[in-house]
């Protein structure tokens, strides 16, 4: 996916649900669902800092750590379906890493 300017583009259609770290908004179906990490002082993030998605398909929930610190379960009631960690960046140089830790797949 591609957008001019600044649209999140994780969150805006009933097949995915995304994380606005800016903001701290999660969305899903291009609607807000909350704010998250639902603490009083959310995190400012910096550059270098690690962000694990923990995609938990038989809990059917998304959740998300920061460094080693567990940040709680953002989405719940995920479809039965095959899903797809992305990530997406607007600001120029940035650089992404998607590293896989589950167990091994067959195949």
């Amino acid at each position: 996916m591609q957008c001019q300017g600044y649209v999140a583009l994780l969150g805006s259609d009933d097949q995915s649900w995304g994380w606005n770290l800016v903001d701290n908004n999660l969305l899903h179906n291009g609607e807000v669902n909350g704010s998250f990490p639902q603490c009083n002082n959310a995190p400012k993030y910096q550059i270098g800092e690690r962000i694990r998605v923990i995609l938990d398909m038989e809990d059917k929930t998304l959740a998300f750590e920061r460094g080693y610190e567990f940040l709680g379960v953002a989405f719940r009631g995920l479809p039965k379906t095959c899903l797809y960690p992305a990530v997406s960046a607007v600001y120029g140089n940035t650089e992404v890493t998607l590293v896989y830790l589950g167990k091994p797949l067959d195949g």
